[in-house]
This record gives structure tokens, C-alpha cells and sequence, in this order.
């Protein structure tokens, strides 16, 4: 049995090969397929688990007193999942093999795609809270560099650049939840977490709020960032640019993970009016938003991705009612059809529209058709008994889905045998619809929590209802309606409401103003800055490794944020690497600081831990600054990165907490240390760890995946030393990351 955990690995071992293989410039298309074909056909084998959970957990290290635990499990939710996942990634990698043939960098990709697969496939898996964080960063971080697969393309990197700060708003609101968890519950186990959620109370801002409304409302934030929920949705149709198999994996199974993750907390959902509330109402502002995006979108790939961003807050809003196996079905069928249409998308451009025919009748049909099986519903439902619950909301969709399909059949010029049999087609198509809801409801019982209908959801209902009907009617009276009115509508959906310049005009230029004059100042009294602020860091540190207990104050907390903030915010703006790299490095002292100046301070082994790594990494950096005196002339593939290229953007990627590095491991260790103090402590940082992305994702854009830097189009010579210290540094990172146990109690041995 434990072999079947082991999917995961059975992709990600797939992936290394055909990395070794490709880099060796081996033929990488049978590996690649026979690993997932494998994954496959052992997720198909799973079906006899059904009904009969699985587990596995080990442990993973130990922070401030809590016992990490990877916790993996097989029940029906995650078989499902796994089927899904593993056989649209099998058709996906088929496709890829031939599209793909000709880029020099194909292996690579391939192996990327097969490592995708894996993160998804652990995140399906994921027994509580804290090993599907890891999977939903494994995921985030394998989807960027998928999308940055064409990195020459200056669209195709700011998009990946895009996707991947918007979702670390969402990581990091995701690694609040589940500090929360292991700080009030102990654990984070879903069994757990969803059967103890008691009225606790925190301390946010001097205010006591729900641990357990908190938790979901930051697990929530996840959700949207990864299923592009509005208002963070603007990053989906801007990475069109990346090939089609990743649009389709991306489309298919990725995007869709947070009714996933909804439905495995749904118990502590359930019963709660103000989450149901709220998660509704994101569902359906998200698909109102894209219906009205798409109407003018001409981009064929574009109008897919709203299409996708439509249908997941559909998804959203059916986990709003407590409709956890209807949504969990929902996503299982978009992610079958959205791969089709990707996989497809070209053979649309063979099609014309054709002009609508009998619109008025169609219309008045669609409304009486609605009306009729609607009316229906509730005598069906009052003669059964039963009392209304969330199914009128969606039968409300259901009914204007099939007044629309009936309609067409009655305008269509077929005689009265063919629209009979067109009828019964219908019938017998819904039928096997509701079939298969029920089998999906059968099989995910534990996740059935029908809300019953409040006077808020019923009266969103209804509007969306007039609303469909009025949408029918427009057409008919465009004559009527204002010119300047259609205009004004069309440049709104055309825009996309403005959003995207809203965020650009309020958030981002004001930040990179910001960034432009810190570093107007550092310029001009550099020395002195930099001399200061690194004594005033390292004077912090010392205190608080001497005497944390005596020194630890909400203010000097205060203080070392505040520097922390400065540093990143400079970063982002760095006029070049050498002044990034010190802007970093502060940066890193104050972050250590700020984990011990709390109530809770943090071991002075996770200190030394911290500072060795860090140590290291800047280092390397150094040296690869040090080497540019030492270019030689050797000729780079637009597609390839140079060594020194790539070092330099594994080095930054190991600063910016992603599972697997020591930054990650020292991250936990911080937040858990603030966890005691009020919970904006905990928010504060995590703003520095986002504003920490973006600087490291501008760096990487303008000196590494830019064409006129001065790392790209050049090489230089390292020598063997050199090299073996950076990957020196990356091993120890890594290992530090992987099982930091091991570094922490040698460090804890010398500190006696």
C-alpha cells in the first residue's frame, strides 16, 4: 500500500531523468511518457481504496516546540483528484512530445511538465494543512517555470513574473493559516482542524476575532490568488503566451485546486453564515466579471482563460452553498473540456459565426422555458416534502442552461420528428448529468453540507435571474439604448473594468517611486548609509542573541521591520546587482532580528542556522559579481540560460522561502515566534516576504531574462574552486531545507 504514495515521486523521478537526459542530448520523449503513463496506471488502481482511507505520516522537523508533520492520505476525494490529474496530464505530455519536437530546450520542458504533474499530484494527496502548503508551493513554483518556459520573450516573462507575486499574496496568507493552526490546535491535520474548531479567540490590531473564521478567511485568500478570483484574476489571461500544453495543464488542473482545497476544510465552512456569505459572493462576482470580460475579448486563448476564470467562480460559488461534491464535479468536467479546447484552440479559427437567426422568438422562448422549469422545481420540491435548500440557486442556472438549449431546437428549421428526437437528446444528456452528480455526491458523502437558503443568497439569485433575462432582451432593444451608453459598456468590458491600471496607478507606481527615491538617497550618502544601518542591524542582532528576553519589545520589533521594509522596497529598485546584493543582505540581518525581539524568541541555533546559509548564498553572489572582469566569448541559445546566469537565479530563488531551502525553514521558525505577540506582527512580515518576491522576480527580469544585461549575452569563467563553493552553497541550502534537523542540532551542540 505504501507503494501508491509514492505517485508523486513516480512524475518527479520521471522529470529528473529526462532533465539528465535532455542535458546529455538524449531523446527524452519515451521517459517522460512511460513515467506518467506509470502515474497513471497506478492512480487507476486506487479505485479499489474507495471507502477505505489511507494513511502515511513522517516527520519533518521540529519549530520552536511544534512537530511538523508530512501527512499523506488516499480517501475518495484525493482518488479522484489523482485520476483526473494523472489523465489529463498523460494526454497533455502525449501532445507536448509532438508539439514541442522542435525547440532546442524540449527536454527540459517535458521534465518540467512530468515535475508539475508531481506537485499536483502531492498536493491531492495532502493530509493536513501543512503538507498542502508545501504541494500548493511546489505547484506555484513548477507553474512559473513553465510559463517562463520562452524567458527571451519579454511578455511571456512579465506574465510568469505576474502570476508568481500574485500568488505569493496567496502563499503567504495560505502559511499564516496553518501557523495559526499548529499555535491553537497543535496540528493541522484536516481530521483535526475540521472537528475542533471551537469559538477560540486571537488578537488582531487589538481586536479578537474567530481563530477558526480567521483560518478559512486565509486559506480563502490562497484560494483566489491560485483559481484567479476577482480581484486577483488579472494575472490568467496574460500568460497565453507560454506553450498550449501549459495552458491546458494549467487550465485543467491547477487553476482548479481550490475548490479542492475548500472542500477538505469544509467542515469548518459549515454553519458559518458570514464565511458561506462571503465565498459565495466571490464566486459570483468572479463569473459575472468574466461574462463580461469575455464579450470583447477577439483572442481566441484569451477568451478561454476568461472562460476558465468564469467556470472556477462558478465553482467557488457552488462551495458557497455547501455544494462541495457538485463542485468537485464541476471541476472534474471543466478540467476534461478545457484541456480539449486548448488542446484544440486553432481548429477554431476554421469556424465562422454564423448570424443569429429568430432572435425575438429565442428569447421569449428562453425566458418561458426558464420560468416553466423553475416553477416545476418548487412543486416538485413542495410535493416531495422536502424544504428548500442551496439546490434553488442552482437550479436556477440549470434552468436557464436548458431553456436556452430548448429554444434553439424550437427555432431550428427541423421538422416536428427531429426536434422530438432533439428534445429527447437533451433529456437523455441531463440525465446522465444528474447521474453523475449523484455518483459524485455518493462517493464524496462526508463532503455534503447543503446551507439552507438566507434571505441574501435568495435575493443574489433572483437578480442574476432578471439580469439573465434583461441580457436576453438587450438585442432587441439596441435602438433604444443610448450610443454613448454601448460605447461606454464596451470600453469598460474591454478593459477589463480598469483594474489592472487601478492596481498600476495605486499600488505600483507609488512603490516604485518609492523604491526610485531610497535608492536617489542611497546614492548619495551610500557609505554612510550603508555603514550605519548595517551596525544598527548587527548591534539589534547581537542584543537579542545576548539578551533577547530582556530586549524583546513590540518596538523593536517595530524598529527591525521598518528596516527590513526600507532594504526590499530599495531592492526592487536597485540600479544594479552589486547594490541589490547589500540591499539584501541587510535586508536579512533585520528579518533575523524581528524573529528574535518577539515574546516568543527564536532559538539561537535558527539564528547561526539563518546567518550560515545566508552567508553562503550571498557569497556566491559575490563571486559572480567578482567573475564578470573574466568574460569569455561563448555563443548562448536564446532559449538557454549561461551558467552564471543560472547560478545567479538559483541564488535568489533560494532567499525567497520556497519549500526545500533553509530561507523556508527560517521563515516557519520567525512566524511561529510572532505568533505569541498580536497577529499584525505576523502580517507585517508576511508583507516583507511579498515585497521580498518582487524584488528578486525584477531582479531576475532586468539581469537575467533581459536581452541587453549584463548577464545574458555574456559568460564568464569561474574557476573549479569558485564553482564548487556556489554549489557548495546550494547543497547546503538545500540539505538545510530538505532535513534541517540535522545543521540545527549540530549548531544547538556547539552553542553548549
Amino acid at each position: 500500500m505504501n507503494l501508491l504514495f509514492t505517485l508523486p515521486l513516480i512524475s518527479l523521478t520521471g522529470g529528473i531523468l529526462t532533465l539528465i537526459y535532455h542535458f546529455r542530448n538524449q531523446s527524452t520523449n519515451l521517459l517522460t511518457n512511460v513515467f506518467i503513463l506509470i502515474s497513471f496506471l497506478l492512480s487507476v488502481t486506487l479505485i479499489n481504496f474507495i471507502g477505505h482511507p489511507q494513511y502515511l505520516e513522517f516527520p519533518f522537523t521540529n519549530v520552536m516546540g511544534k512537530s511538523l508533520f508530512i501527512k499523506l492520505q488516499i480517501d475518495n476525494l484525493s482518488i479522484i483528484m489523482l485520476l483526473l490529474i494523472n489523465f489529463v496530464s498523460f494526454i497533455i505530455h502525449r501532445y507536448a512530445t509532438s508539439y514541442l519536437a522542435s525547440d532546442v530546450t524540449h527536454g527540459r520542458f517535458m521534465a518540467q511538465l512530468s515535475i508539475l504533474s508531481g506537485a499536483v499530484s502531492f498536493l491531492a494527496l495532502s493530509g493536513n494543512l501543512f503538507t498542502a502548503f508545501l504541494a500548493w508551493q511546489f505547484v506555484g513554483f513548477s507553474l512559473y517555470l513553465l510559463l517562463n518556459h520562452y524567458h527571451y520573450d519579454s511578455n511571456a516573462n512579465k506574465a510568469a513574473k505576474k502570476k508568481f507575486i500574485i500568488n505569493r499574496i496567496g502563499d503567504f496568507c495560505f502559511l499564516s493559516a496553518v501557523i495559526l493552526c499548529y499555535k491553537f490546535y497543535g496540528n493541522s491535520d484536516f481530521d483535526i482542524i475540521t472537528t475542533n474548531y471551537a469559538e477560540l479567540k486571537t488578537t488582531f490590531i487589538g481586536m479578537h476575532v474567530s481563530v477558526n473564521t480567521l483560518i478559512v478567511v486565509l486559506v480563502l485568500m490562497a484560494v483566489m490568488t491560485k483559481s484567479a478570483q476577482f480581484p486577483f484574476h488579472i494575472w490568467l489571461p496574460d500568460t497565453m503566451q507560454a506553450p498550449t500544453p501549459v495552458s491546458a495543464i494549467m487550465h485543467a488542473g491547477i487553476i482548479n485546486s481550490g475548490g479542492f482545497l475548500l472542500t477538505r476544510i469544509s467542515p469548518m465552512i459549515a454553519g458559518n453564515l458570514f464565511l458561506t456569505d462571503l465565498i459565495f459572493t466571490i464566486g459570483v462576482i468572479t463569473f459575472i466579471c468574466a461574462s463580461f470580460f469575455i464579450l470583447t475579448q477577439s483572442d481566441v486563448k484569451k477568451q478561454l482563460a476568461y472562460s476558465t476564470m468564469g467556470q472556477m467562480g462558478f465553482m467557488i460559488m457552488q462551495c458557497g452553498l455547501g455544494l462541495y461534491a457538485a463542485a468537485i464535479f464541476h471541476l472534474i468536467a471543466h478540467g476534461f473540456f478545457k484541456a480539449f479546447l486548448f488542446l484544440s484552440a486553432g481548429n477554431n479559427l476554421l469556424y465562422k459565426e454564423k448570424k443569429a437567426d429568430h432572435q425575438m422568438a429565442k428569447v421569449l422562448l428562453s425566458i418561458i422555458f426558464t420560468l416553466v422549469i423553475l416553477v416545476g422545481y418548487y412543486f416538485y420540491v413542495k410535493t416531495t416534502g422536502n424544504s428548500l435548500n442551496s439546490n434553488l440557486i442552482m437550479a436556477i442556472f440549470i434552468s436557464i442552461t436548458l431553456a436556452q438549449i430548448l429554444a434553439e431546437i424550437f427555432v431550428m428549421q427541423f421538422n416536428l420528428r427531429n426536434k422530438i428526437l432533439a428534445i429527447a437528446v437533451v433529456a437523455l444528456v441531463f440525465a446522465m448529468y444528474m447521474l453523475l452528480v449523484n455518483s459524485t455526491e455518493t462517493i464524496l458523502s462526508n463532503y455534503i453540507n447543503l446551507n439552507m437558503l438566507d434571505s441574501y443568497k435568495v435575493i443574489i439569485g433572483l437578480t442574476l435571474l432578471i439580469v439573465q433575462i434583461g441580457i436576453w432582451l438587450i438585442p432587441s432593444c439596441t435602438n433604444i439604448l443610448p450610443e454613448k451608453l454601448t460605447l461606454w459598456v464596451y470600453h469598460l468590458s474591454r478593459n477589463k473594468l480598469f483594474i489592472e491600471d487601478g492596481y498600476r496607478k495605486y499600488l505600483l507606481n507609488p512603490y516604485r517611486h518609492f523604491g526610485d527615491y531610497l535608492n536617489k538617497i542611497f546614492c548619495q550618502y551610500h557609505e554612510v548609509c550603508f555603514i550605519l544601518l548595517a551596525f544598527v542591524a548587527s548591534f539589534y542582532t547581537y542584543l537579542g542573541f545576548s539578551h533577547g528576553e530582556v530586549f524583546a519589545s513590540p518596538y523593536n520589533i517595530l524598529i527591525n521591520q521598518v528596516i527590513y521594509f526600507v532594504m526590499l522596497i530599495a531592492a526592487n529598485r536597485a540600479l544594479n546587482i552589486d547594490r541589490l546584493n547589500l540591499y539584501l543582505f541587510v535586508s536579512q540581518i533585520s528579518l533575523i532580528n524581528i524573529g528574535l525581539f518577539g515574546t516568543e524568541s527564536i532559538e539561537k541555533s535558527v539564528v547561526l542556522f539563518q546567518v550560515i546559509n545566508s552567508f553562503l548564498v550571498f557569497s556566491s553572489i559575490n563571486i559572480l559579481l567578482r567573475g564578470r572582469s573574466r568574460e569569455i566569448s561563448e555563443r548562448v541559445d536564446k532559449n538557454l540560460l549561461s551558467l552564471n546566469s543560472s547560478y545567479f537565479s538559483f541564488l535568489l530563488f533560494l532567499l525567497i522561502g520556497l519549500p526545500g531551502t533553509a530561507s523556508f525553514i527560517s521563515e516557519l521558525n520567525i512566524l511561529l515566534s510572532l505568533a505569541s505577540d498580536d497577529l499584525i506582527y505576523i502580517f507585517l512580515t508576511g508583507v516583507g516576504f511579498l515585497l521580498l518576491a518582487i524584488a528578486i522576480m525584477h531582479a531576475l527580469q532586468e539581469h537575467v531574462f533581459n536581452s541587453k544585461s549584463i548577464f545574458l549575452p555574456k559568460n564568464i569563467y569561474l574557476t573549479s574552486g569558485e564553482q564548487l563553493f556556489i554549489l557548495f552553497a546550494i547543497f547546503i541550502n538545500i540539505s538545510s531545507g530538505v532535513y534541517p534537523d540535522w545543521l540545527l542540532n549540530q549548531l544547538e551542540w556547539f552553542l553548549r
